[in-house]
């Protein structure tokens, strides 16, 4: 059976940690062997090595915000629909749309899946 409250508190507490780059909350989020694949790259990468990025994001693409979420709570994690939004260096405002599956297991995001265009990332980044 779904906790719906407990998923839906999970993916709250992920997208805020993603934004403001809360590399330490996110250690938390994460299972010790967590991995993220992009559909960008085709790959799965260890959660902490992406993790790692968030710094280096933060400072490349300011005032980043999920907007327009969508989240759904199933039984052993949540997909959610968002929109990233933020401010480039060059003063551009940016956005991208994107979709995440995230799997869970005791508490923990065991795997992230996400979908997003290729373009659409690469403008996001500059």
């Amino acid at each position: 059976m779904t906790d719906t409250a407990a998923m839906l508190a999970l993916a709250e507490r992920l997208c805020t940690a993603i934004e403001t780059a809360d590399v330490a909350t996110l250690k938390k989020l994460y299972a010790p062997n967590a991995e993220i694949w992009m559909n960008t790259t085709n790959r799965a990468m260890p959660a902490r090595d992406v993790t790692a990025f968030l710094p280096h994001l933060a400072k490349k693409v300011a005032n980043r915000r999920y907007v327009d979420r969508q989240v759904r709570a199933f039984d052993d994690g949540f997909v959610q629909r968002h929109r990233l939004i933020g401010t480039r260096n060059d003063g551009a405002t940016v956005s991208v749309l994107a979709c995440i599956v995230c799997t869970v297991e005791n508490g923990l995001v065991t795997r992230v899946e996400e979908y997003c265009d290729s373009a659409q990332l690469k403008s996001f980044l500059g």
